[in-house]
């Protein structure tokens, strides 16, 4: 027997076959969006349940609405060395603790009932339909989520995947 969460990734995964790249996204109707996320002034996203700070484009894409430039791609372990020299650079609104997200804090940006992309637009505007790559390395492979249908993987870790940076926030002061 087939249960209620299979039939509805099949039916996602027929979506995702069945629908050229250029139709756009899908989602079912009083879908949830990622809880605890939050757009801030300086156009970062925040998640509040796991005091996480995300850059709202993926690296290579920016503007308000992450309509200027082109998504980099990176080998996994090039990925990797990209945000050391990133941070060294000067990051992002001061901060210089950017890092690739895990497996399971990329998973946390995944709308799971969308299709083309997986993911909130609002929070995520012009949000690729890819292969984004998480900082888990094991050997000679990568674990990444696939933003087009919100499924988890490992692949090879030459392979170019865009990335989305993350970093820890500090935690709230004490009185």
């Amino acid at each position: 027997m087939i249960s209620f969460s299979t039939r509805r990734l099949a039916l996602l995964a027929l979506l995702v076959a069945a629908v050229p790249a250029a139709a756009g996204q899908l989602c079912r109707d009083g879908r949830p969006a990622p809880s605890g996320l939050v757009v801030r002034s300086d156009g970062s996203i925040v998640d509040t349940q796991r005091r996480l700070q995300w850059q709202r484009c993926v690296v290579g894409v920016s503007g308000p609405r992450c309509e200027r430039g082109q998504a980099e791609r990176f080998p996994a372990l090039q990925a990797l060395d990209f945000v050391t020299t990133y941070n060294r650079g000067g990051g992002q609104g001061g901060h210089r603790d950017w890092r690739l997200p895990t497996l399971a804090e990329l998973r946390s940006l995944v709308a799971a009932d969308c299709v083309n992309p997986a993911t909130d637009l609002k929070l995520f505007p012009n949000a690729p339909q890819a292969q984004l790559w998480s900082r888990d390395v094991d050997g000679g492979v990568a674990a990444y989520v696939d933003f087009r249908d919100g499924y988890a993987a490992r692949d090879d870790i030459n392979l170019a995947n865009p990335i989305r940076l993350v970093r820890d926030l500090p935690a709230p002061r004490r009185r």
